[in-house]
């Protein structure tokens, strides 16, 4: 079939043909994406989302639970500080100064991390 002409469309049903279905799957073969992206990177970079979620869930585990539930009340559960003043029966300015604080730990708590992996004192 010639999917080229219009005729060759109209013979296959009126269906457009799979044009690149042989260049998606000699990519695969290859090992790579369609971005260029090879498996080896994809690994690589599972492997470093995960020790930062563990690096992460480290941290959140080593703050005071005042400043953990109104981190997560805002950045994970995407409540205002209005809201989260609301629902845990503290002043907004509480929960603004307790996001400040609990973000700057886990700031720091990442940086020391990162100098100790690369032996910085």
């Amino acid at each position: 079939m010639d999917v080229t002409s219009p005729s060759g469309w109209e013979t296959n049903g009126g269906h457009r043909p799979n044009v690149g279905v042989d260049e998606h799957a000699a990519a695969r073969a290859a090992g790579t994406s369609e971005g260029g992206e090879g498996h080896e990177e994809r690994v690589a970079e599972r492997i470093d989302a995960s020790a930062r979620t563990r690096r992460l869930a480290g941290a959140l585990a080593g703050l005071d639970a005042g400043y953990r539930d109104v981190l997560l009340l805002t950045s994970w559960a995407g409540l205002d500080s209005n809201e989260v003043a609301q629902a845990l029966g503290i002043p907004v300015s509480t929960v603004r100064s307790r996001l400040h604080r609990a973000r700057t730990r886990l700031r720091a708590h990442e940086t020391n991390t990162e100098k100790a992996r690369n032996g910085d004192e």
